[in-house]
């Protein structure tokens, strides 16, 4: 049975995580934001296919998140 300070570790770990996740986002996000000031539209529709990408990622590393957060509340 899963204890509650290993529930915690993994809730922090996923935490930590998704923050990484965010600014990984917010970086690539900016440059193709520059990728489209600079008219290179293949070099930006590439970045958005990764984008999407990073944001199936991020759902899913949230929904496992929000499971475990739901199991640390439950054992309270």
């Amino acid at each position: 049975m899963t204890t509650r300070t290993t529930l915690q570790k993994q809730i922090d770990r996923l935490f930590n995580k998704l923050e990484t996740m965010e600014k990984e986002f917010d970086a690539l996000h900016e440059k193709k934001v520059a990728a489209v000031k600079a008219c290179s539209f293949i070099e930006a529709d590439r970045i958005i296919d990764k984008l999407h990408e990073m944001q199936d990622a991020y759902w899913e590393v949230h929904a496992r998140y929000s499971t475990l957060i739901d199991e640390f509340e439950a054992m309270a």
